[in-house]
């Protein structure tokens, strides 16, 4: 009993540290996604430079759902192992 609720806390010290680090970095994100914007619609920006800027865009799109997808996993796995445990 004393392990799972170490694993218990240490998964939400870990949970919390990732959110903390999540936040500074995404303190900055608007005007980064503003300036990415900025650069694929500008007409004097070349061709090449827009489609890196695009690219940068939806690749942080697809990180930021890949890490909402892992957070409601976590919680759902979470739940589960609770379930289970009370039906041990």
């Amino acid at each position: 009993k004393k392990q799972k609720e170490f694993k218990e806390l240490l998964l939400e010290a870990i949970e919390t540290v990732y959110s903390a680090g999540i936040a500074e970095l995404t303190k900055g994100s608007i005007e980064a996604a503003r300036e990415l914007r900025r650069i694929a619609l500008d007409s004097e920006t070349g061709d090449r430079i827009k489609v890196s800027a695009i690219v940068a865009m939806f690749s942080q799109i697809e990180k930021f759902q890949s890490w909402q997808l892992e957070e409601r996993l976590a919680k759902l796995e979470t739940k589960l192992d609770g379930t289970n445990t009370e039906q041990d």
